[in-house]
């Protein structure tokens, strides 16, 4: 949880931090949007970020794109 949102998922490593942001019938763009609008990356500031936004298709219910993003 942030005072702005509650980030999908998150994995830490030492100095790495990993954001991730799913979406279901969206675009992996859109994702990459929402963490930056938000900016869940705050409170991680002084570690390398990583942005991953996915999107899942409901149709085929597998991941249909996603986008990395360094920050």
């Amino acid at each position: 949880m942030t005072s702005r949102g509650r980030i999908d998922m998150v994995f830490l490593f030492e100095n790495r931090v990993f954001i991730f942001e799913f979406k279901i019938d969206s675009t992996s763009r859109s994702a990459i949007e929402q963490i930056k609008q938000q900016r869940y990356y705050e409170k991680y500031a002084g570690k390398k970020i990583t942005l991953i936004g996915a999107n899942f298709d409901s149709a085929t219910r597998s991941i249909s794109d996603w986008l990395v993003e360094a920050i």
